[in-house]
Order: structure tokens, then sequence, then C-alpha cells
């Protein structure tokens, strides 16, 4: 009821949002600056300005590393390449998160965070070059055997590799299919994110999310929350509307097809339970004429004994 619906929105907002809470709550409970914080944001330009902040905080010394690019890779974007970045800063004690599946029996799985510990570079070369490795320490996440089986304090280290992933197109002078590979390192930094680059992830921890003030993208609030494994660990800066969410939404460009696109579905899902509704009842007859036809034989060759008695 709309009564109801008021009444958690109030409540949402009271125990969530910034607005709603003295300064001396809101760092207790959401501090941007603790390694247990994740904070989500609309645009690029701010998840990188907040995670180069948190990297320059950490007073290690910085590299820069660059992907290795062939064909056309530099121009195309890393969500064709598994989310593998063409550049990226890096220190030590940095958080990272993957971006690719490792080992998912070893707890090596997309989005796993860990801390940056070690960056090995082969002789002769250093930045921005790829470096050989970097050991990062996912902590009770890793689930296999230390590679330091002496020393507990790092039976969490893995070494990660660069790898990489190959996109496939075809040349706008030729029309031929070309390919362009690019080889990175496969995690990214990850005090902040993009909502967009959160979908599909489940972030550990609390969350803290900037909305700005209108969705920009249809269903982007729902995603940003969902994220969190729990309401209660998630912090709203600059305000939510009521109205945001509850009517406003219902005028944005993208409601209408999406609205077509479930009333297409649900037309689907229907069509689709009367065929195998069809199915099913035609496999049934066709077992029950096996069975006349079966019992019929069965008859047929007991009369035929009889005769040979």
């Amino acid at each position: 009821t709309p009564s109801l619906q008021n009444l958690f929105f109030v409540l949402l907002l009271i125990f969530s949002s910034k607005d709603s809470m003295s300064a001396e709550e809101w760092n207790a409970r959401f501090d941007p600056e603790t390694n247990d914080v994740t904070m989500l944001f609309i645009t690029t330009k701010e998840v990188n300005k907040k995670n180069r902040k948190r990297l320059k905080k950490l007073g290690n010394n910085i590299v820069l590393i660059e992907a290795k690019n062939t064909g056309s890779a530099n121009k195309i974007s890393s969500s064709y390449f598994r989310n593998l970045e063409s550049s990226t800063f890096l220190a030590i004690d940095a958080i990272i998160a993957l971006t690719s599946i490792l080992c998912t029996s070893l707890g090596l799985s997309n989005s796993t965070t860990g801390v940056v510990k070690e960056i090995i570079y082969d002789e002769g070369v250093q930045a921005p070059a790829l470096p050989k490795c970097v050991w990062v320490d996912f902590g009770d996440d890793y689930k296999g055997e230390s590679f330091f089986p002496g020393n507990p304090d790092r039976k969490g280290w893995v070494p990660v590799y660069p790898v990489t992933f190959s996109v496939y197109h075809k040349s706008e002078k030729s029309g031929d299919t070309k390919e362009s590979t690019r080889t990175m390192l496969p995690f990214r930094l990850a005090w902040s994110w993009t909502i967009w680059k959160a979908q599909g992830q489940t972030i550990k921890g609390k969350v803290v999310l900037h909305l700005s003030d209108w969705e920009k993208e249809h269903g982007l609030t729902y995603v940003a929350f969902s994220r969190a494994t729990k309401l209660c660990i998630v912090g709203i800066m600059g305000g939510l509307s009521e109205a945001r969410l509850c009517s406003m939404v219902k005028k944005h460009k993208k409601m209408k097809p999406r609205m077509r696109e479930q009333v297409r579905l649900r037309v689907h899902h229907e069509e689709t339970l009367q065929k195998l509704k069809e199915k099913r009842q035609q496999g049934q007859d066709n077992m029950d004429v096996d069975d006349c036809s079966s019992s019929s034989s069965s008859n047929n060759s007991s009369t035929d004994m009889d005769v040979d008695e």
C-alpha cells in the first residue's frame, strides 16, 4: 500500500542517508577512507578521481601500467576485452578486484578482492611495461594450497599474471575480418566503481552510493542497491527522492520499451507452456498406442504357443 511504501522509504533515508545523520555517525558507519567501504558512482571520472586519491594516500610509489595492444585494440572499449583496462595505476597495498575468473574452485572469481603485495618485473623491464606478475593477498577467499607453506602470513598470496583476450571485427577499409588483442593484468582498483561496472558483482562489506539527482539510466538505482548483501550496510550520499523511485521512473524514456518487452516475454512464456503441454500429451498418447500394440502382440504369441502345443 502507499502508506507502507512511504514508511519504508522514510525509514530507508533515516537509516542510510548521510543527510539524515550527524557527521560523527556517518563516519563511524561509512567512513570512505577505510578498506571495507566500496563507493559506487555514476561517472568514470568520479571513480578515477576517488581511486587515485586513495592510491596517493597510501604513501607508496605509484607505477603506471599500460596494456599491450595489437591491431586496433587501443581504440576498442575494455568491455570487449572482458574488462581488461588499457592502463592503470598501481601501488603496494592497493585494493584490487579481479575482472576475470582465474579459478572458481580456488575462490579466484570475477570481483574477488585482494591487496597488492609485490609487483614483479623481468630483468631489464620497467614501468609502464607490463610486469611479469603481481602478488596479491586474497586472504581467506583463496582456497588453494599456499605458495609459501612455511609462512602463514602469506597463505592468501597468489601471483596474478597478465592475460590476453581477442576481438574479431571487420576492417572499415577492406571489409576483411581482423583480430585485435589486449594483454593486461586482469584486475582493477576497487575502492570505487561505476554502477555499470559493478553490475553483476556482489560486493562484500559496506557500500556507499552516489546516485546523482536523477535516474541517468533506467534501473540504475536498483542495480546499485542490489550490489550489497544487506540493506543495513548501504549508505546514500547526495540524497534520494521518493518521487525518483516511485513516480519519475515511470516517465523514463526506456520504460515503454521495457513494458512492451515484458508483454512479449509473457506471451512467449504462455505459448511455450502450451507447446510443452501439447508435446507431453502427444507423448502420452504415443505411449498408450505402444502399450496397446505390445498387449496385442503378447496375446498373439500366447495363441501361437497354444496351437503348437
